[in-house]
């Protein structure tokens, strides 16, 4: 298993290799390959967003650069003194010398091909932090990065201010085509690649920023407004709810045979940062069609991931399923709570339960059947989606704010050879056993019996 976690202490981005069962909080259990950092520099150019393109990786810092890198696995070579838990020591009967047998893995290197700078503005959230509920001063950040789905090569990221920079890849150089300006502060920007179109479609929102769908042209030059979200009815004390949505994921449209031409078909779910599940339909209106409230205490909700099978999840994150009446989901509170919600907001089930310590500000689901989690215990944790165990947990040193699964593969452990002392002990068996020895052994067991009862 191979992960990159970027640590916003000194904006390194860590590679860890380990098996299934690592666990570096527990001494004697198995422990982590290698847990390398690199990229290091400070505080103010920490990694915000992570993207793998093809065998590059795409980064961008909070000091407004985008930077490409080139990555290539080389051989690990353990030096004598680097044993971990999960290498075998063996010593045969002819060797007096313990043999260290060396598991085999590789580490990546990376190498910069690439920058792009000054994409991010503090200025234009000024008026925003005035207005904003949050006790401190906003600053601008990547809020996504994501590929378009009909070319591969460009990419689309959004900062918390309003920005939409058209990045193109070409020849391992980062080229930035277009930049476009939308209603700020953001707080995220889904693409929506359910369907193959020639333009694309993404939907934004943020505090008091009602959620959009706009749409990019074929060329990159023209964003459209095509549809804009309605607040709910106020509550029975004739208060006006909030608007806060936090995360957003696409569902496939409703079936042609029950929509209006005249109309857009979107179908998509959201959560707020007041604790609601929203459920809209472009076909039904521009209210959602179900506004459920998830917690009682109204805990802020920072995620939103769907659940579904590799073949009905697509590369943005987005569920292959227009069924909105049977879906589920993991969003966390920003606590320590992590959890699975089916669509009429009913919890399934925890992950981590007293595990987590911190705030739980990141998770992210992969191939179907993992969840990657990190947050402000400095600890990233893998879970298995659907029975919610904890398949590894390695500590980072510093706050983990994204992770990134490069691939699941186990690392090959060398097996010890079958004469040492710590290779698996089998039970003696006589090889040629006769009548004799059988019969010699009966009386014996009755010689001791017989001893027993004189004795009582």
């Amino acid at each position: 298993m191979r992960l990159l976690v970027s640590c916003t202490h000194n904006g390194s981005l860590k590679e860890i290799v380990c098996n299934q069962d690592t666990d570096t909080s527990v001494q004697t259990a198995r422990q982590p390959f290698s847990v390398k950092a690199h990229m290091v520099e400070d505080a103010n150019a920490k990694i915000s967003q992570l993207l793998s393109v093809g065998g590059s990786l795409v980064v961008a810092r909070d000091n407004g650069s985008v930077e490409l890198y080139d990555c290539t696995r080389v051989p690990h070579t353990v030096d004598s003194d680097d044993v971990t838990t999960d290498n075998i020591t063996a010593t045969t009967d002819k060797e007096e010398a313990p043999v260290v047998l060396k598991p085999m893995f590789d580490i990546t290197e990376f190498e910069l091909l690439s920058t792009v700078s000054d994409l991010l503005n503090d200025t234009r959230l000024e008026n925003a932090s005035k207005k904003s509920s949050m006790r401190t001063k906003i600053y601008d950040t990547f809020v996504s990065m994501h590929q378009l789905p009909n070319n591969k090569n460009v990419l689309l990221l959004a900062s918390k201010s309003g920005l939409v920079h058209i990045i193109s890849i070409k020849k391992n150089t980062l080229k930035l085509i277009k930049t476009h300006e939308i209603i700020a502060p953001l707080d995220f920007a889904q693409i929506y690649d359910n369907t193959n179109s020639k333009s694309v479609v993404f939907a934004y929102g943020g505090e008091e920023n009602l959620v959009k769908l706009v749409k990019l042209s074929a060329n990159f030059k023209e964003l459209t407004k095509i549809w804009e979200a309605k607040n709910v009815a106020n509550d029975r004390l004739d208060m006006r709810i909030p608007v806060w949505p936090t995360a957003l994921k696409f569902l496939n449209p409703q079936d042609s045979n029950k929509i209006e031409s005249d109309k857009l078909n979107y179908q998509f779910v959201v959560v707020t940062h007041w604790s609601h599940l929203a459920v809209y339909q472009t076909q039904h209106g521009r209210k959602p069609l179900e506004y459920i409230d998830l917690l009682l205490k109204r805990d802020p909700l920072a995620c939103l991931e769907m659940v579904g099978n590799e073949k009905l999840m697509t590369a943005a994150g987005n569920l292959k399923s227009s069924d909105v009446n049977d879906f589920s989901f993991v969003t966390t509170d920003l606590k320590k709570n992590v959890m699975r919600f089916n669509n009429k907001g009913r919890l399934i089930t925890k992950f981590g339960k007293d595990d987590i310590v911190g705030s739980a500000f990141f998770v992210k689901t992969v191939k179907g059947k993992y969840l990657l989690q990190g947050g402000l215990d400095r600890y990233v944790r893998v879970f298995d989606l659907e029975s919610a165990r904890r398949i590894a947990k390695v500590y980072v040193t510093g706050k983990c704010n994204n992770v990134l699964m490069l691939d699941d593969d186990e690392v090959e452990i060398p097996q010890p050879p079958g004469k040492g002392k710590r290779a698996q002990k089998k039970r003696h068996q006589p090889e040629n056993e006769t009548e004799q020895d059988v019969e010699e052994l009966w009386g014996h067991l009755e010689e001791n019996g017989s001893r027993k009862k004189t004795k009582k």
